[in-house]
């Protein structure tokens, strides 16, 4: 589907918890229209028999007669091709499944239902191979024993008694076709050419079974030839019953281990629709559409031919982007290759040592991250004691106890003007961040922890949670102009904001194991890291790429060395008083969301939750209820790790500035190292207006504008978006012609403020610092 920056649509409403699994009050009476509702509106498959409690039950139809709405009667009702009890209705421009449920309300009669089930039934199914096979067996015996004029080389009584198997079992066959269309309706059964085919020879054969019981030899001689070619046609088509049957006996059987995948029955359902007579081209190439998409196993995928707002191919910036949330970083990397291939070829010697200066060559940035990976790893960086004086008191958390045993010199009246808007969306986490001394992370993990309960909850050890926290800020890269502990402070205020404010708590029921995970899934999304993507990692060969094999390499990092804190040291393994049951429940939630922060994640849980939220069922249905959970608190804290474009314009300068730092920092070691450089990362050919407006029309507003269906209160990120989509926009040409110059700058918002240590990008800056400190406007000025 084309990929268009979403529109602002009225949200669906969901029901409350409580009612999960009920069918809502406002559909309970409503009668059902003559027209069918729109695609995404169709009700979920159902098993033959199977009734749709959500709504009252029809009257019981005369069985005597078809009813006024009988399934006979109504043209845009057509029999699937494999035989279900399921019809498809091709009315107007679109097509749709109908359960047992809907063909009643549309007034197919009970009898007539009960037939179609009857006829698909595993006894029937048996009985009908039996015959077919049979039938096969007499038709053979007939053609082996006759002669040359017809006539069968057997004695009377012998050739008597194959007439009349054969006869009975024609009659069997004939009355399945009379069931199938009083079940299915004639214009449904005999528009497909192969069961009018076989209906045709049925009763051909029938016919000519009938009169050699009734007539002498003399008469029957006269017909030797077609009774031939009867018996020809009649041995092809009962093959093709012998195929039919013998499928649905192997699906109905149930011998040894039934491992069919959903992608398997999807195919079965659907390679005959692909022949369907009724079908009109267009639906056709639909059907093919849809066999190719499963069968190619990239159901999530975006398509290579994704086009913009108004059709026209997407710039090579948005392009740039799309490649980044759908291709891992093995993908990306021989993308980028192809492209220096030839070039490579000329030079195979320069290449080789290019290479291997990549491999045993780091710059100092990259010793200095892997060194502190390193002392993490062994234990090497500070852990507060577990005897540090973090103040608890019954009566709650106390903070001006715990900042003083944090940092004694943290200011708490500053700290405690910043925390007024703590529950806001926008809540200035740079300046709070500069209150707590550079403490954020810390406080505010207590604040929210203890706000929400999770200690008690969970029977969780606050005073190691305290060390456990201290250890993993510590572990955040000062140096990271972006990939620090500010941002992760970021992350987890906006997932809290998520969770209480959005109210995805109350609309997701999210349970005690699954909040305490989003949380700590925040504070630890980005710990240790090096201030370069994987992509870098996977170039460069580095350990961490090797030991994860190239597959979300920091994330993995992210995940393993947080948990190889809890493990190693007692001090901070604040699940030592909890449930066993509660460490690995949390421990796979936070897995699963970290690993979703991957961008190149995004369009795969992006499209698994556009499909969710597209039925009726999203977060109703028992059987997926855990699994639409899971989904949405994945992207949840994905959203919340790329929402700065969802923030005040202010507040996502000062972001955007950080991060086109290490953007374009990792661009200059790529090309000092001989390494193609990475998309969006090179500072001479980068528009940064337009790095930001595909930013935002490909990922952040379409992932928002979703969440959105399913907790309203996303529309205030949503309204950011839109803002600062347009500020960018009003730049593109402007930032073009300053791109071209080697002028560009960061745009500056409102006045400057002196010593502030906020920077803008200098492109002219090829040796040396990469970054230029420039005084601009603090986001909370």
């Amino acid at each position: 589907a084309p990929l268009r920056p979403a529109t602002a649509a009225t949200p669906r409403p969901r029901p409350p918890p409580s009612l999960v699994g009920q069918p809502a009050p406002d559909q309970a009476d409503v009668p059902v229209p003559e027209v069918e509702e729109e695609a995404d509106e169709a009700q979920p498959l159902a098993g033959p028999g199977a009734v749709d409690s959500s709504e009252p039950a029809p009257a019981p139809a005369d069985d005597s007669r078809p009813s006024k709405g009988s399934v006979a009667d109504q043209e845009d009702v057509k029999e699937v091709a494999t035989g279900s009890s399921y019809a498809i209705s091709l009315g107007g421009s679109s097509s749709k499944v109908l359960t047992s449920a809907e063909l009643q309300r549309k007034g197919a009669s009970s009898l007539r239902f009960r037939v179609a089930v009857f006829i698909e039934s595993k006894p029937v199914e048996y009985f009908i191979l039996f015959l077919v096979l049979t039938f096969v067996g007499v038709v053979f015996v007939q053609i082996i024993f006759a002669d040359a004029d017809g006539e069968f080389a057997l004695t009377s009584e012998q050739a008597r008694t194959l007439t009349i198997i054969d006869f009975s079992i024609l009659v069997v066959f004939l009355m399945e076709i009379f069931l199938k269309i009083f079940a299915f309706g004639v214009c449904v059964y005999l528009c497909i050419p192969l069961c009018l085919a076989d209906a045709i020879c049925v009763l051909a054969s029938i016919t000519l079974s009938l009169v050699e019981l009734l007539e002498d030899d003399t008469f029957l001689s006269r017909f030797s030839h077609l009774r031939g070619v009867l018996r020809l046609i009649r041995i092809i088509l009962m093959f093709r019953k012998v195929s039919s049957a013998s499928e649905n006996v192997l699906r109905l059987t149930g011998l040894g281990y039934d491992l069919e995948c959903p992608a398997q029955r999807l195919l079965e359902i659907l390679k005959p629709l692909e022949e369907y007579e009724r079908l009109s081209r267009s639906q056709r190439d639909d059907v093919k559409f849809a066999i190719a998409a499963i069968t190619s196993g990239r159901l999530y995928e975006v398509a290579a031919n994704v086009e913009g707002m108004e059709g026209e191919p997407l710039d090579a910036t948005s392009s740039a982007w799309v490649v980044n949330a759908s291709q891992n970083a093995t993908q990306q990397n021989h993308h980028q290759s192809r492209s220096r291939q030839n070039e490579e070829e000329k030079e195979p010697l320069l290449h080789s040592k290019a290479r291997a200066s990549v491999v045993h060559r780091m710059s100092f940035h990259t010793r200095t991250a892997t060194r502190t990976m390193t002392m993490a790893r062994r234990g090497s960086h500070s852990v507060p004691s577990a005897q540090e004086p973090v103040a608890w008191e019954s009566s709650g958390f106390q903070l001006e106890s715990f900042c003083a045993s944090v940092a004694p010199a943290m200011d708490m009246t500053r700290v405690s003007n910043e925390l007024r808007r703590w529950q806001d969306w926008n809540f200035d986490v740079v300046r709070f961040d500069r209150a707590c001394l550079d403490n954020g992370l810390r406080v505010l993990s207590a604040i929210v922890t203890k706000h929400l309960g999770c200690f008690d909850s969970l029977n969780l050890d606050e005073t190691k949670f305290q060390c456990f926290m201290a250890a993993i800020q510590a572990g955040y890269v000062a140096d990271n102009p972006y990939h620090n502990a500010r941002h992760a402070t970021d992350v987890l205020q906006s997932c809290f904001w998520m969770l209480t404010s959005a109210a995805a708590r109350e609309i997701v029921d999210v349970d005690d194991h699954q909040l305490f995970a989003v949380l700590m899934a925040a504070a630890i999304h980005d710990y240790e890291h090096p201030g370069v993507n994987n992509g870098f990692c996977v170039k460069t060969r580095h350990p961490l790429a090797v030991k994860y094999n190239d597959s979300s390499v920091l994330e993995m990092h992210h995940v393993a060395a947080s948990y190889a804190l809890i493990c190693a040291y007692d001090k901070s393994n604040f699940f030592s008083s909890a449930a066993e049951s509660t460490y690995f429940s949390v421990r796979e939630h936070v897995i699963g969301m970290v690993l979703s922060t991957d961008i190149s994640r995004h369009f795969e849980e992006l499209n698994k939750l556009k499909g969710r939220v597209g039925t009726d069922h999203f977060l109703q249905d028992p059987d997926s209820l855990q699994q639409d959970k899971t989904l949405m608190l994945k992207l949840l804290v994905h959203s919340c790790d790329i929402a700065n474009p969802a923030k005040t314009t202010a507040l996502y300068l000062y972001w955007t500035d950080r991060v086109l730092q290490e953007y374009f920092a990792q661009g200059a070691r790529e090309a000092e190292q001989g390494l193609p450089i990475s998309m969006l990362m090179d500072r001479k050919t980068t528009n940064i207006a337009k790095c930001q407006v595909g930013f935002i029309d490909v990922l952040v507003l379409p992932l928002f504008d979703e969440l959105r269906k399913v907790l309203p209160e996303c529309r205030i990120p949503c309204q950011h978006l839109a803002q600062n989509q347009k500020f960018w926009s009003d730049r593109v040409e402007v930032m073009e012609q300053e791109m071209l110059s080697g002028t560009q700058r960061m745009p500056r918002f409102g006045k400057p403020k002196a010593e502030d240590d906020l920077m803008v990008i200098d492109v002219n800056e090829d040796r040396g610092p990469p970054l230029k400190v420039v005084p601009l406007q603090d986001p909370g000025g």
